[in-house]
């Protein structure tokens, strides 16, 4: 017969925890860091710490530190690492490990057991530690981007931090209401402690109407108040990259070219990653998670996956105004003589070609690499011909297929 054992509030406890990579890597550090004295814990303090590592058999070591290709961050090489902590004056043993099981696939785990008298709480130990390994790491508060596993490329993604962003909401010349929604965008997200609501919009416009610009200038203007991770319409490990918005809060997700994600349902190739996102765009998902999407064309979006519920609003990005060319000119060069060329004359030639101010942009760089290399060119007639050819150089593909680039259809 089995012996029974009996419980009572003073016998230890023991949690066992799935976790994905994330917290896996964020934990092995955040428990080095600390060991190391690099940050401070009140609650929770390491008394000793080590690797362990399987080779034939299996032994123990001091863990290994290196920094990460960014250098923003320190990785901790070994695959599995124990702790004696003590965490609410008792001791525990915590270990960090990833492991193969029978479907080879790799998991990630994190376990607490209590040691002594009293230490019972290991499911709060390990909220602790995962909430305070997040707090801790560099990517909390910073621009990531979303990128294929160097491990698994087919079925896992990596996140790595993105220089700091230049953009500024200052040098966008969008119309008022435009302004407006982005500005109620900004304060929700900088107000989230507060308002404990989300927001997610989708841009649509056609190339070079700076929607991308304007998500690159949100973040920016938003620094250090969310975490912001960017990735493409190609990628489509769709679970995996909103894992991410379970880890991070508040935290925005940033979709370029989000038709090329979700296709419509016709298209059978993506009817798999469509299912998914409509999924987690769902209205019932966490309220930490935001999100800003691009298109260059709304129809290319399926209905279902715009519908009210998925998206607070779609927020159309038109051509440049007119009346805006020249503030858009001035703000991109000092030279006087290349100021001088855009007359009144010239800006109603930019207007009837119905450019984008990704155009005037290029156009005005250009000009003045033409002032510095070669000024006698420099003139009304030059500036006509290099518009042309531009344009030309746009169009110069099969009439049936024309995909107008830098010019509004």
């Amino acid at each position: 017969m089995g012996r029974k054992f009996q419980t009572s509030a003073s016998t230890p406890t023991f949690t066992s925890e799935d976790v994905n990579i994330f917290i896996y890597e964020f934990a092995k550090t955040y428990l080095y860091k600390l060991a190391n004295k690099q940050v401070k814990d009140g609650q929770l303090e390491i008394v000793s710490m080590t690797a362990g590592v399987f080779h034939d058999y299996f032994y123990l070591k001091l863990p290994t530190a290196s920094d990460d290709e960014n250098g923003s961050e320190i990785h901790i090489n070994d695959g599995v690492v124990l702790a004696t902590v003590q965490y609410c004056k008792k001791l525990y043993q915590v270990c960090v490990s990833k492991f193969k099981r029978y479907d080879e696939n790799t998991y990630f785990m994190l376990q607490a057991q209590g040691t002594g008298e009293g230490a019972r709480f290991t499911s709060g130990l390990l909220s602790h530690i995962k909430k305070g390994a997040i707090a801790a790491s560099s990517y909390n508060n910073s621009a990531l981007e979303a990128v294929p596993s160097s491990e698994n490329a087919n079925t896992e993604i990596d996140i790595k931090p993105i220089p700091g962003f230049t953009d500024s909401l200052s040098e966008l010349f969008l119309p008022a209401h435009i302004n407006e929604s982005i500005s109620l965008f900004v304060k929700t997200l900088c107000n989230f402690e507060t308002d404990k609501k989300s927001l997610r919009y989708l841009f649509s416009g056609k190339p070079g109407t700076a929607k991308t610009k304007i998500i690159r200038a949100i973040a920016n203007t938003c620094k250090g108040k969310a975490t912001f991770i960017f990735t493409n319409g190609s990628e489509t490990r769709i679970d995996k990259l909103f894992d991410l918005t379970k880890i991070f809060s508040p935290v925005v997700i940033c979709i370029d070219d989000i038709d090329l994600m979700t296709g419509t349902r016709e298209d059978g190739t993506q009817s798999r990653v469509l299912a998914a996102f409509l999924q987690k765009m769902d209205g019932f998902v966490d309220t930490n998670f935001f999100f800003l999407g691009t298109t260059n064309d709304k129809k290319m979006v399926d209905l279902a996956a715009s519908r009210p519920g998925r998206f607070d609003m779609i927020i159309d990005v038109d051509q440049i105004n007119q009346s805006s060319y020249f503030d858009l000119i001035k703000s991109k060069t000092k030279n006087d003589k290349v100021l001088r060329l855009f007359d009144n004359g010239m800006l109603v030639l930019l207007q009837e070609k119905k450019v984008t101010g990704a155009f005037i942009c290029n156009l005005v760089k250009h000009l003045e690499l033409i002032d510095r290399h070669n000024p006698t060119l420099l003139n009304e007639l030059y500036v006509n011909q290099i518009i042309s050819e531009q344009q030309n150089g746009f169009y110069n593909i099969p009439e049936f297929d024309r995909k107008k680039i830098g010019f509004a259809g």
